[in-house]
């Protein structure tokens, strides 16, 4: 999934939808916090959601910039 958004960098942003980019930013954010609270610590699962929130956050920055500020 986190690999998977950046083949789509040059996707325009009409076709990029802001609320699933916002519910995918959030579950990234929560995830990551989740993987290092766990008792054992979970590295994989809190670097493939840090990924996963990057890419989205990135992509929903697009959408707001495009949308509302230009």
């Amino acid at each position: 999934m986190a690999h998977g958004g950046g083949r789509f960098c040059g996707r325009p942003t009409d076709k990029i939808s802001a609320p699933q980019y916002s519910a995918l930013t959030v579950t990234g954010a929560i995830f990551s916090r989740y993987a290092l609270l766990v008792s054992p610590i979970n590295y994989p699962l809190a670097g493939v959601n840090v990924l996963l929130f990057t890419s989205s956050a990135y992509h929903l920055c697009r959408k707001i910039k495009a949308d509302y500020i230009m």
